[in-house]
């Protein structure tokens, strides 16, 4: 349903001359804050198709991000590690939802966070500063929200988080 919205998007961003090339990474790049947004919005709404096809946008728009762009310090965007905070949140919510396709969408994105995570905490991928950026961001939630949840889906991709980072990190976590 959203392919002929998708096309066109970029169609009229090649019309406008604003490089939509390359599959639209160009219109992704220039709108992502708003994207970002709108999807964590709608990842909350008590509509199901809502919830998983939000889910399933962040899950498929995270990888390759840059630790700015997750972070939300591109032009016009002040918030800070509240922006990747809200995507872990969205994460262990959508793993723990009632609707199992919810549950599903929830799983890619827990993935697509970690692997994100992952290489955003890696001392061997990122400069340091960025290292503890993002896990002064994610630590403190995987250890109150992950690993003290009732469901065992987010409690299991807490711990393998929590290794992956601590492996990863190094002394950066101190």
């Amino acid at each position: 349903a959203m392919e002929p919205v998708w096309k066109s998007v970029i169609a009229a961003a090649a019309a406008a001359g604003e490089g939509a090339g390359e599959g639209g990474k160009m219109v992704i790049k220039q709108y992502l804050d708003a994207i970002l947004e709108d999807l964590l919005k709608a990842a909350g709404s008590r509509k199901w198709r809502e919830r998983q096809a939000a889910v399933a946008g962040l899950a498929s728009l995270l990888p390759g991000r840059t630790f700015k762009e997750i972070m939300g310090e591109s032009e016009g965007a002040g918030e800070g590690g509240g922006r990747l905070e809200k995507m872990w949140v969205t994460g262990f919510r959508a793993v723990d939802d009632l609707k199992e396709s919810v549950q599903m969408a929830g799983m890619a994105l827990a993935k697509s966070l970690m692997q994100l995570t992952g290489r955003l905490t890696n001392r061997g991928e990122a400069p340091g500063e960025e290292v503890k950026g993002g896990g002064g961001v994610v630590l403190p939630l995987l250890l109150t929200q992950g690993l003290v949840s009732k469901a065992k889906e987010v409690q299991a991709v807490a711990v393998v988080m929590l290794v992956r980072m601590v492996k990863g990190a190094r002394e950066c976590l101190r």
